[in-house]
């Protein structure tokens, strides 16, 4: 068998190598960044404001106070343990979508643009059920 005629492959070993180390690198900084964002929310929470852990989630006022951005930026610049716990979960759930994002970026690199269209519906479906989720 001739192995001359096979076509090759347009991607090389090491450019598959290069894009999943980057996504390897955004999933652990985002995982790590979430982590240590929740921690430091829990032990203010439970430490520093003498909370008993979740009794002020659970009061229906504060949480749908809490979904103005003007009040959840408010409590970040004071570094209030609730508002730290939000971003640290606002920082877990947006992975995936940066995830997307990254791998698009790189298919536009690698000049593949079927996958950068496929990621880009990816992304839509994303964003649209972010959406519903949020309206409804």
């Amino acid at each position: 068998m001739d192995n001359s005629k096979i076509p090759l492959n347009t991607y090389s070993h090491e450019k598959l190598l290069s894009a999943e180390t980057y996504i390897s690198y955004l999933l652990r900084a985002g995982v790590v960044l979430s982590a240590i964002l929740l921690g430091i929310g829990l032990i203010k929470e439970t430490v520093f404001e003498s909370k008993i852990l979740g009794v002020s989630f659970l009061h229906r006022e504060t949480f749908e106070s809490f979904f103005k951005i003007s009040e959840f930026l408010e409590g970040l610049s004071k570094l209030e343990s609730r508002s730290v716990l939000y971003l640290g979960l606002i920082t877990l759930i947006f992975l995936p979508f940066a995830r997307v994002l990254l791998m698009g970026v790189l298919f536009l690199i690698q000049k593949d643009y079927i996958f950068v269209m496929l990621s880009l519906l990816v992304v839509g479906i994303l964003l649209g059920g972010m959406i519903i989720g949020l309206t409804f």
